[in-house]
């Protein structure tokens, strides 16, 4: 695959599933998922941006603050802030535990303001890209 091939393919697999979080979110029913997908998306974007950028293969990693430094973007204490919380959406592996204490956080008010901010996060990302 090209490069530009390589970053297309990021940048839709992280739509997909930018698509997929917004419908669980306004849905209202499950932001916890709604929200481990917002993470996904932007891990994707992420990836993407490294690509683009690096032309080569991002780490296997899921630390969004990580990833943004590694792809090269400047990132102010606050960014990093947002991303560190961004990432314990990821609650794929985590323990049965984590995952009650993580839903019982992600209700209405949670989701409303860390979508938002995600919103933010993936309008940077993109216009990165472009």
């Amino acid at each position: 695959m090209t490069q530009e091939e390589v970053v297309a393919f990021w940048k839709k697999a992280s739509d997909k599933d930018w698509d997929f979080a917004m419908e669980l979110y306004v849905g209202g029913k499950r932001y916890d998922y709604a929200l481990f997908f917002v993470h996904l998306s932007l891990e994707k974007l992420l990836k993407a941006i490294h690509y683009h950028r690096k032309d080569s293969h991002p780490l296997a990693i899921h630390d969004l603050a990580e990833l943004a430094r590694r792809a090269g973007l400047e990132i102010d204490q606050e960014f990093e802030k947002r991303l560190k919380e961004i990432t314990t959406f990821n609650i794929a592996a985590r323990y049965d535990s984590y995952k009650l204490s993580f839903y019982n956080k992600a209700k209405k008010p949670y989701a409303d303001t860390w979508i938002n901010i995600a919103k933010e996060v993936r309008k940077i990302c993109l216009k990165t890209l472009s």
